[in-house]
């Protein structure tokens, strides 16, 4: 902080306690328009604890109850399409990790062994991913909206 106290110091010619305030002032401005993702820094979070966080959207609602599906394809492919239809994120289980994923379509019979894959934006890994339909352990419907990254299609 004090090399930049001293920076707006010789550039302003102000006395270093004028500084000092002109630099808290642009710091609380900086972080009063900073966001990170979609969560929003305010007095909840530290704002050098919201700069290190991950980016991956946090819920402001919860997720409305739903039944797990435990391995039913057919109530897998219909909360999918569901969530792509409304434009709203999933929470998933997949091989053990949670995801939050944007959902963009469903393809049937495109794995190797001719399982179903769904496609999406997974934030874990920061990348367009398929999932197959049979490794995912359980999934809900979030009411965190997205927009199609890229202007991809939304194919439900």
């Amino acid at each position: 902080m004090n090399r930049v106290v001293d920076r707006v110091n010789q550039e302003l010619g102000r006395p270093v306690e004028q500084a000092q305030t002109f630099y808290e002032k642009v710091k609380q401005r900086t972080k009063d328009q900073l966001r990170v993702g979609p969560m929003d820094v305010g007095p909840s979070m530290p704002w050098e604890q919201a700069v290190h966080e991950p980016t991956e959207p946090q819920p402001k609602d919860e997720i409305p109850p739903q039944p797990p599906v435990s391995g039913n394809l057919q109530e897998i492919k219909a909360r999918i399409a569901a969530a792509g239809r409304r434009m709203v994120m999933l929470r998933m289980k997949y091989h053990g990790t949670p995801r939050n994923v944007e959902p963009y379509s469903i393809r049937d019979g495109r794995a190797a062994d001719g399982g179903d894959l769904f496609y999406g934006w997974c934030y874990k890994d920061n990348a367009l991913e398929s999932f197959r339909l049979d490794r995912i352990e359980d999934i809900q419907i979030t009411n965190i909206p997205f927009q199609p990254r890229n202007n991809w299609p939304v194919e439900f």
